[in-house]
């Protein structure tokens, strides 16, 4: 069991995420205390907060639930060095979900991480809801490294969904 507090990114992470994107906050503090293979990376710059990193380690890719820089941080290069560090560390694929690019935000969001060297896959891939008051997601996937064929993007897939949405 974790023994360090998320309450100093709640505010953001409950402002930077729509609904049906995100978690109950009370939900999300137990299963950080409680899952192993969830972890948050939170930064912080002259004593404010910056931003906070999601994320699932598993056998085979790196998962980023939630990535997130505060508004006064935003468009100065902080994100960048930081998710771009955190890529850096990361030992193996890191894979996350975008919105598709239906609109300006989208597009820049996507265009942000292929500047950090990710790739959109072309498969489809909807967001399962976090609860049953919530609804699914159109999304994309994102990778650091190549996931292979349609039968890997798969198996990737199932990972997420077993062990991220449907606990």
């Amino acid at each position: 069991m974790k023994t360090e507090t998320i309450n100093p990114i709640k505010h953001l992470y409950e402002t930077a995420f729509p609904p049906d994107e995100r978690r109950g906050f009370d939900e999300l503090q137990k299963l950080f205390a409680e899952e192993n293979d969830m972890h948050i990376q939170i930064e912080h710059l002259n004593g404010e907060l910056l931003g906070f990193i999601i994320y699932w380690t598993f056998e085979q890719f790196i998962y980023v639930e939630h990535f997130a820089v505060a508004e006064p941080f935003r468009g100065g290069g902080h994100g960048t060095k930081m998710f771009n560090d955190f890529l850096k560390n990361a030992r193996l694929t890191v894979v996350l979900e975008v919105e598709p690019p239906e609109n300006p935000v989208a597009e820049k969001r996507i265009q942000f991480y292929e500047r950090l060297g990710m790739t959109l896959w072309r498969f489809p891939y909807t967001q399962p809801p976090y609860s049953a008051e919530k609804n699914p997601v159109d999304m994309r996937i994102m990778s650091s490294g190549d996931l292979g064929d349609e039968s890997e993007f798969e198996k990737m897939k199932k990972v997420i969904f077993e062990n991220v949405y449907f606990r």
